[in-house]
C-alpha cells in the first residue's frame, strides 16, 4: 500500500506501524522479534539505524503486510 512507501531512510512524524493500527510492540511481535525490539523498529523508521539486513526488512514487511520494495525510500 501507498502508506508504506519510503518507510526506510526518512524521518517520520508518526510510526508507520501506527498507520495500520499497531503499536511498536505489536509490530515487533508480528515481525517475529521480541517485544523489547520496539526500539530497533523505531530506530529503523527514524533513519537512525541505516545498516539494515534484508532479513530485517522482510520481517518488517510481513508485519506491515506490504512488500520489502514498499519500505525502501524512492
Amino acid at each position: 500500500g501507498d502508506c508504506f512507501i519510503g518507510l526506510i531512510g526518512r524521518q517520520s512524524q508518526r510510526p508507520t506501524s501506527q498507520v495500520i493500527g499497531l503499536t511498536l510492540d505489536e509490530a515487533s511481535v508480528k515481525a517475529g522479534w521480541p517485544k523489547s525490539s520496539r526500539t530497533q523498529w523505531h530506530a529503523i523508521e527514524q533513519g537512525v539505524r541505516t545498516n539494515i539486513k534484508l532479513e530485517t526488512l522482510g520481517a518488517m514487511a510481513r508485519a506491515l503486510e506490504c512488500s520489502v520494495h514498499d519500505l525502501i525510500l524512492k
